[in-house]
């Protein structure tokens, strides 16, 4: 090949490249635009609103769309996995609040567009922590006269946090007690503590400070004791103390027969309240070591009132004209007496 040919031959070759570059940067590989979508939002600096006592219960999008514009061969190969979306919800207060997301993608490409103008709607609720009552389901059952007491639980007391919204609709702490394993010598057992609502329905996003309950129960003796009514301060002379109905006590005990319980006396209760037409009051019993209210137990609801006490008869031991005369004496004051019994 000639000097010539060789020249005309690389002119050709440059002409070639050139004419294809420039097909593939006009055809081929063009700027474009595209969307890419399923991309998910991450939440930032949830813990600050913690910190601040508030709580993040929703936001409006978990994931959004970014449209990047760039070469053809750039674009792509882009994937959700490139590119990263946050929503810093740090420094916000309780409400619906608008905040705009940051995005990061790879430097090859732009982006151009994010779905709703690039904001998403964050709901913060305040955060509270409030107690809730234990509330026994029971499996199995316990025989005739007896009945479930002494019951200690580890921990006694369990506090439920979340949104207050959440919270408000836990209405007791379910836990699970088999009966038919209680002994007189106690029963340990552990279970799970679910969050319940009204509904009976189990209620999610709150935390507990414990998620299981251990404790230890008994199976105790059933009976209703007398109560021995005790005073304080004088009674009124000539009245004694009496009541419409026997008080009496429902109490249970794992430790003593109940049986050999004659009476259980109560607290004081005070003579300048009593009168002949009687008074409602409260009795409260105490209680010996051992032994506490069984269910419905409680402190006792009785009247009380005075009535007069019984003359007691009177022995003459004089000659038989004394002695009718002092009887009919005697007998007007007897009925006299027997009316005013009556009376009380």
């Amino acid at each position: 090949m000639t000097r010539s040919q060789k020249i005309i031959t690389a002119i050709v070759s440059l002409l070639g490249a050139f004419l294809l570059w420039a097909y593939v940067i006009t055809f081929v590989n063009p700027v474009t635009d595209v969307p890419i979508s399923n991309i998910p939002i991450q939440v930032l600096n949830a813990d600050t609103l913690t910190k601040n006592g508030y709580i993040l219960t929703g936001i409006s999008n978990t994931t959004t769309t970014v449209t990047v514009s760039g070469s053809r061969s750039d674009v792509s190969g882009i994937t959700a996995d490139d590119i990263l979306v946050t929503l810093d919800v740090g420094g916000y207060r309780e409400g619906d609040n608008s905040i705009r997301v940051n995005v990061s993608a790879p430097t090859s490409v732009t982006v151009k567009d994010i779905r709703n103008n690039g904001r998403v709607t964050a709901h913060i609720e305040q955060l509270v922590s409030e107690t809730k009552p234990y509330e026994f389901l029971y499996a199995g059952s316990v025989r005739d006269g007896y009945e479930m007491g002494f019951l200690t639980l580890d921990p006694d007391v369990v506090t439920v946090t979340g949104a207050k919204s959440v919270v408000e609709t836990v209405e007791k702490l379910r836990v699970i007690l088999d009966l038919s394993q209680l002994r007189r010598e106690g029963y340990s057992f552990e279970s799970a503590i679910a969050p319940t609502s009204a509904a009976d329905t189990e209620v999610k996003d709150v935390t507990l400070s414990a998620k299981r309950l251990s404790g230890r129960a008994y199976l105790c003796e059933v009976a209703d004791v007398p109560l021995s009514v005790t005073v304080s301060g004088q009674l009124p002379e000539g009245f004694e103390l009496a009541w419409e109905a026997e008080p009496r006590v429902h109490v249970r005990s794992a430790a003593l027969d109940l049986s050999a319980l004659e009476s259980i006396p109560t607290e004081p209760v005070n003579a300048s309240l009593l009168t002949e037409a009687g008074v409602d009051m409260t009795l409260v019993p105490v209680l010996p070591a051992a032994v506490e209210y069984a269910e419905e137990g409680g402190p006792v609801k009785a009247r009380l009132l005075l009535v007069p006490i019984p003359e007691e008869p009177v022995e003459d031991g004089t000659d038989g004209e004394n002695a009718d005369d002092g009887n009919a004496d005697g007998g007007e004051g007897e009925t006299d007496g027997g009316g005013e019994s009556q009376e009380g």
